[in-house]
C-alpha cells in the first residue's frame, strides 16, 4: 500500500486528537504525530488538536469551544489518536457523538467495555470464551 496521494481519492479534513490527561500523554502526541503524517502524505488536510494534562482541548495554541451538535473545527472526520483513561474509555467517543463527529474506532460502549479489563474478562467468560 502507497502512502503517496491517491488524485481520485477525495480529500477529508481530519481532525487528529492527541495527547490527553491519562499518563500516556506522551505516547499520545507521538501516535497522533504519525497519524498526521500519513493523513497529510495522502492528500487530507489535518487539523492538530492537542489535548493538554489539564484536559484543555487547544487547536493553533487557541482553547477549542464545543458546542452540541455543531461538529469539531470544520473537520470531516476526527481520529482520536488517544491512550487510556479519557481517550480509550469511551468519554471521547461520547463527546464526538454528542458534536456530532465521525471518528474513527469503537464507539462509546465497546471503548469502555474493552478498557475495563476485568469487566471484558468476565464479558467473555460469561459466553463461555476462555480467557487467559
Amino acid at each position: 500500500m502507497s502512502s503517496e496521494a491517491d488524485p481520485d481519492q477525495e480529500s477529508l479534513t481530519v481532525a487528529v486528537l492527541a495527547g490527553g490527561r491519562s499518563s500516556e500523554h506522551d505516547v499520545s502526541l507521538s501516535s497522533g504525530g504519525a497519524v498526521r503524517e500519513g493523513l497529510q502524505a495522502a492528500g487530507h488536510e489535518v487539523i492538530w488538536v492537542e489535548i493538554g494534562r489539564d484536559g484543555a482541548w487547544r487547536c493553533a495554541g487557541e482553547r477549542v469551544s464545543m458546542t452540541p451538535a455543531a461538529g469539531l473545527l470544520g473537520a470531516d472526520v476526527a481520529f482520536p489518536a488517544l491512550h487510556g483513561p479519557f481517550g480509550e474509555d469511551g468519554t471521547v467517543q461520547g463527546l464526538l457523538e454528542t458534536l456530532e463527529v465521525p471518528f474513527v474506532g469503537a464507539g462509546v460502549a465497546a471503548s469502555a467495555v474493552c478498557l475495563d479489563k476485568v469487566l471484558f474478562k468476565q464479558l467473555m467468560s460469561a459466553r463461555g470464551i476462555p480467557q487467559v
